[in-house]
């Protein structure tokens, strides 16, 4: 069926329910998706009117598909003169909270972020339900946000007693940490501890992540131990990012503790984790511990960057450990695995430096045959 059928059928519902001299709500909730579904703003207006006639003008429904349907047909500044129109009329707190909501939610899908916030202010009597606030201050937070928009909404969540979700606070403290607003995301995080809503995994991978980056170490071990004395369960990004917090403070045994508890819970430990804990035991020179993890990995047909192979080699060559460096050579034979360049060159410098190592050279000079320059 055609759009103009569609528009055609409507209309002759909410018709013949002026004929009879009755109706009721289902009938214009069912005339009002045929025009929403194709969009058809003229006949929306007339079912409207008629709807109104009966004193239905007002259904949540009816509003929201109305509103949408002119949207859908004729654009956003349609939408908003017909929900002026319909205040105008006189909406009860019912209407009134879903014609507002609809149309926040309207102006929020259109990047129309600061007309969303001030038709909210503009009817603080309209009871929204959490999701309008969420999703705007989702669309606020991938915008520039010179406005504050995302501070202003949370302030009209709270002063209207709408209980935030934890995806609103959590869209927030990554935001303004992208922001570099360190101040905002402690007070915000705080605010949570102290009164909710309770943190997610997200909520404290959020957080490890934010002092992470600004190499605050002591600062994500503290919120990685509040996270498991509050009973929150660490996920796989959890894990990974306190694996690289252990590596980068010189502790590479809890990293392999990390990765044994992971290994051991319901979510397994996955290539990522592993490669971040052969990295922080090589970061740190324990390039036995990295060695021991990656032939369990391939004992258990777990992938392995090429590059790692490249690192322990380089690690042992370092130590001047020749008999395990001929055996990371010989694997790396087995697997076809050809360092870069580059790093071909780093380790001949280095035997050349420490003296000894002579029975890697022959290697060594081969891969740099079978090397190019790296681009």
């Amino acid at each position: 069926m055609g759009r103009k059928q569609l528009s055609e059928q409507a209309h002759s519902l909410a018709e013949e329910a002026a004929r009879r001299g009755k109706a009721d709500q289902l009938t214009f909730q069912l005339a009002m998706r045929i025009c929403q579904e194709r969009p058809d703003a003229q006949s929306a207006r007339a079912i409207m009117a008629v709807a109104q006639s009966f004193e239905f003008g007002e259904d949540p429904k009816l509003v929201k598909a109305f509103l949408n349907a002119v949207f859908e047909d004729e654009g956003i500044q349609s939408a908003h003169e017909e929900l002026d129109s319909l205040v105008q009329r006189g909406l009860g707190k019912s209407g009134l909270s879903y014609a507002v909501g609809t149309m926040a939610l309207l102006f929020s899908a259109t990047d129309h972020l600061k007309e969303a916030v001030n038709l909210i202010e503009k009817f603080p009597e309209a009871d929204l339900p959490a999701h309008v606030f969420n999703t705007l201050i989702a669309k606020a937070s991938r915008a520039s946000d010179l406005e504050g928009l995302m501070e202003t909404t949370l302030q009209l969540m709270r002063s209207r007693n709408v209980k935030s979700d934890v995806a609103s606070y959590n869209t927030l403290l990554n935001s303004f940490h992208l922001r570099k607003n360190y101040e905002k995301v402690e007070q915000l995080w705080d605010q949570m501890i102290q009164h909710g809503p309770e943190p997610t995994p997200a909520s404290y991978n959020i957080m490890i992540n934010h002092y992470l980056e600004r190499g605050l170490l002591v600062e994500s071990r503290l919120v990685f131990t509040e996270m498991q004395d509050r009973g929150v369960i660490p996920d796989r990004y959890t894990f990974t990012a306190m694996i690289k917090a252990f590596g980068r403070d010189n502790e590479p045994e809890r990293a392999v503790e990390l990765l044994r508890a992971m290994s051991g819970s319901r979510l397994g430990a996955d290539p990522v984790a592993y490669q971040a804990t052969i990295h922080a035991c090589l970061s740190c020179g324990r390039a036995s511990a990295a060695h021991d993890i990656m032939r369990e990995m391939l004992e258990n047909d777990i992938p392995i960057r090429s590059m790692m192979w490249t690192w322990l080699l380089e690690v042992y060559i370092a130590k001047s450990d020749e008999l395990r460096a001929v055996e990371v050579m010989k694997k790396m034979g087995e697997l076809c695995i050809l360092p870069k360049r580059s790093n071909v060159l780093h380790m001949k410098r280095e035997i050349s430096h420490l003296g000894g190592l002579q029975s890697l050279s022959r290697t060594l000079d081969q891969w740099e045959k079978d090397t190019r320059p790296d681009e």
